[in-house]
């Protein structure tokens, strides 16, 4: 029902995500070798820079930077001299990931596949498109993170 498909949703968000899974890998850890060993290994554990990519992510995900972002690649789509889909596409293939050194590449990451959605992963686009549009963008991530170092 709605209310399962909300659950689903909510654990697909990027920013429960870490958080779920760190609690399941916990919780399987008490259970198999004790409370105190899945403590102490929680307690061992540096969360520095995972929370720093967790904030960087829900930060670039918010509705103020997605909306300039959109507007900025937005207006140079449309100076482009081909579709405007095509253009979207393309922006957010190559030049968005370039972000990636300004604001890392997790935000460049989230950002990408939040305005690639509308264009390249509707329900009319075949699976296999879905499936190379995110390997490339995966691709294009780690490049841009690599060249803008």
């Amino acid at each position: 029902g709605p209310e399962t498909e909300d659950h689903f949703h909510l654990l697909g968000e990027v920013e429960v995500v870490f958080g779920f899974w760190a609690i399941v890998l916990i919780a399987a850890l008490a259970l198999l070798q004790g409370g105190g060993a899945a403590l102490a290994y929680a307690e061992s554990r540096n969360y520095t820079e995972p929370l720093f990519v967790f904030v960087v992510m829900v930060v670039a995900a918010s509705r103020p930077i997605l909306d300039a972002v959109d507007r900025t690649i937005g207006a140079i789509a449309r100076r482009l001299p081909v579709a405007q889909p095509v253009a979207l596409a393309w922006l957010g293939l190559s030049v968005v990931p370039l972000l990636g050194s300004l604001i890392t590449e997790p935000a460049a990451m989230t950002l990408a596949a939040l305005l690639l959605a509308p264009v390249a992963f509707r329900r009319a686009i075949p699976e296999r498109a879905k499936y190379f549009t995110l390997g490339v963008l995966l691709v294009n991530v780690s490049i841009g993170g690599t060249l803008t170092a």
